[in-house]
């Protein structure tokens, strides 16, 4: 028997159009088959908009996000704009302001200390931003001060309310209470960052 030319092309040509054949059969139909799904997973999507409920839904909770952002954000600004504004003159001019500020309210001073390292009370976050401060070459580094004063929780909130609108700038970093000598009357702690 004679080999033609043409047995030669057939003889190369079958095996690999059979292992083509079993390629498609085993290997893509795995491939296919995921194809097939997402696309009966796109048309589902398509065939079923998203119910009004849960767009307002979704509306609502982006807004509150947004606003706990908006809120977030100026809330550091107001502290970086009161951290600004330190000058050691003007941390002892916001001393003898707050002890000015106190009689106003019906508070009395029991003492005011300079600090020299910001006490434990103080929470982690303005640590870091004291540090940061003193870091990036702040006019000075934090000036706490611990303010202990007796007093009525109205007339304390008060000399709070007006302590936030003062220049120079004194940021309360803590706030503590305990009993006072009268029932009404509180022992207050106030450490200001100043």
């Amino acid at each position: 028997m004679k080999v033609t030319q043409r047995d030669k092309k057939l003889v190369l040509l079958l095996p690999a159009l059979a292992v083509a054949i079993g390629y498609c059969l085993m290997v893509d139909r795995g491939l296919n088959a995921r194809v097939r799904q997402l696309r009966s997973q796109i048309a589902r999507a398509k065939a079923t908009p998203a119910s009004p409920d849960e767009l307002m839904r979704q509306e609502s909770q982006l807004a509150q996000a947004s606003r706990e952002l908006t809120s977030a954000e100026s809330e550091t600004q107001k502290i970086r704009d009161a951290l600004a504004v330190s000058r050691p003159a003007e941390s002892n001019q916001a001393s003898e302001q707050v002890a000015a500020l106190l009689p106003r309210h019906h508070l009395a001073l029991i003492e005011q200390s300079l600090l020299t390292a910001a006490p434990q009370e103080v929470g982690q976050s303005i640590r870091r931003l004291a540090a940061q401060n003193s870091e990036t070459g702040g006019v000075n580094q934090a000036a706490f001060w611990r303010v202990k004063f007796v007093g009525t929780f109205p007339d304390t909130l008060a000399a709070l309310d007006e302590l936030s609108t003062s220049v120079p700038r004194a940021v309360p970093a803590s706030l503590s209470m305990s009993d006072g000598p009268t029932k009404r009357a509180k022992m207050w702690t106030l450490v200001l960052w100043m």
